[in-house]
């Protein structure tokens, strides 16, 4: 089964195919360029490696946040029009877990965006049996607040949050950061978290398949203030 996986959450674009649980191809790119502008460039290319085309592709991925607004609508949209022209499945997939999946700690594994105004978007992970499980539901809260949530409990924190949360993360002695190769997500772990769901027997509704936002869009909270104010 070949599962190709898109992540547009961040201002990493990551594109990644695998077969079964072997990755097959995997690229990130961070730059200045937007998502739109590279991401179909770097399909063409990632392909260009491989004796299969597109139409081969079993199953679509797609990260879908908490993160970028604009960007989680890119990748989402194109798993969507691909797997919809192709006739083939799709599946959304919390960044967040993307993120924790490709860590293998033993502690409870804590993955953070920044969602500016001091807040992040993060959730709480752990490895039971092998498998990774959702211990506290992907949110958007204060860094202090969420301090207080974690309640002490020893953790690790990863993503790409940290270049902006690292110096308060280092005043909590309970908190570790994780190496820097973990901080970006992967399109790979999107993969592999969405095939961990197929072979459950999980499938999602193509046109259901939506962004996370976990808040609203900036927008949305000026739409409701002038109706509503």
């Amino acid at each position: 089964m070949k599962i190709l996986g898109i992540d547009t959450s961040t201002m990493t674009t990551s594109l990644a195919i695998i077969e079964d649980h072997r990755i097959l191809g995997e690229y990130s790119v961070t730059g200045e360029l937007s998502h739109s502008e590279r991401v179909m460039e770097m399909l063409e290319e990632l392909f260009a490696k491989h004796s299969f085309e597109v139409k081969d592709i079993d199953l679509f991925v797609s990260g879908k946040g908490p993160g970028s607004f604009t960007g989680l609508r890119i990748g989402i949209t194109i798993i969507k029009t691909l797997a919809q022209a192709l006739k083939k499945e799709g599946m959304g997939i919390s960044t967040l877990a993307a993120l924790a999946h490709g860590y293998p700690g033993e502690k409870l594994i804590v993955p953070i965006l920044d969602a500016r105004r001091e807040r992040v978007y993060t959730g709480a992970y752990l490895w039971e049996d092998g498998e990774l499980k959702n211990i506290i539901p992907d949110t958007v809260i204060s860094w202090k607040d969420w301090v207080k949530e974690l309640d002490g409990r020893r953790a690790t924190i990863l993503g790409p949050g940290i270049s902006t949360f690292e110096e308060e993360i280092k005043k909590e002695s309970f908190l570790e950061i994780a190496p820097s190769s973990f901080h970006q997500v992967r399109a790979s772990q999107l993969c592999f978290l969405g095939l961990r769901d197929y072979e459950k027997g999980i499938r999602q509704n193509l046109y259901e398949i939506t962004p996370n936002y976990v808040k609203k869009s900036q927008a949305e909270r000026e739409w409701e203030g002038r109706h509503h104010g």
